[in-house]
């Protein structure tokens, strides 16, 4: 198909890349090749990995553990420091992290920049959009956050707007449904919509678990249970 090389091997056990119609565009000098996506391949070299585009030219090329494409993004992280960094898909430098989310949201990602510090940084738009929070997980359209008082809430990946603010001792995301099981200030265990209002308090000495995906005739629905925990 159009937008591919094929990995292949020399009788001297080395591996190059040839495109649909068998002309060599990766040279027969590599460990190693894997065909990783359309549009590029990865070559090793020991240690070195190197990002190849169709025409045969290096993107990338370093002291690599992993090289991973994010969207319109690549994605490297260093052996050197073990820090990551983001690059456009002709292998423009965006930007330096500790760590960089797998959880992506189009060109949004999680990065971790300073000590126990995360922001959403848009890589499209080539900036911050968040202040620091002590944590971001990103779950779809809303990311949870917490506080530096370690207090849970919810803001607008795409924005960065918090939709409601850290009230809450304990969140688990909505990971795509309506609703979210979260404790409040007084410990109870609660269900919340993505309003961050309560739709249901479990009675004392009860429990809301996490919800379970269940399908019935095409309508995906979310179960929650609840747990006796004393018994």
């Amino acid at each position: 198909r159009a937008g591919r090389l094929i990995p292949v091997k020399s009788f001297e056990e080395k591996w190059g890349a040839i495109d649909l119609q068998g002309n060599e565009v990766v040279p027969m000098v590599y460990d190693n090749v894997n065909s990783w996506f359309d549009n590029f391949v990865t070559v090793h070299n020991g240690n070195n990995i190197s990002l190849i585009d169709l025409t045969g030219r290096v993107v990338l090329s370093g002291n690599f553990w992993d090289i991973s494409r994010y969207h319109d993004f690549i994605v490297t992280s260093r052996r050197s420091d073990d820090k990551y960094d983001i690059y456009t898909l002709n292998g423009e430098l965006l930007v330096t992290c500790n760590f960089c989310s797998k959880d992506n949201y189009g060109s949004i990602f999680a990065l971790n920049d300073r000590p126990h510090s995360y922001r959403l940084y848009d890589a499209a738009r080539r900036q911050y959009i968040t202040p620091y929070y002590q944590s971001l997980e990103i779950d779809g359209e809303m990311t949870e956050f917490r506080d530096k008082n370690g207090k849970a809430g919810m803001l607008s990946t795409t924005t960065g707007k918090v939709l409601f603010q850290g009230d809450y001792g304990s969140l688990w995301g909505f990971r795509g449904h309506d609703y979210a099981v979260a404790t409040d200030n007084n410990d109870r265990s609660i269900l919340i919509d993505r309003q961050g209002k309560t739709i249901y308090l479990a009675p004392d000495g009860y429990e809301l678990s996490a919800s379970l995906n269940l399908i019935d005739s095409d309508r995906q629905k979310s179960v929650y249970t609840l747990e006796n925990t004393s018994t």
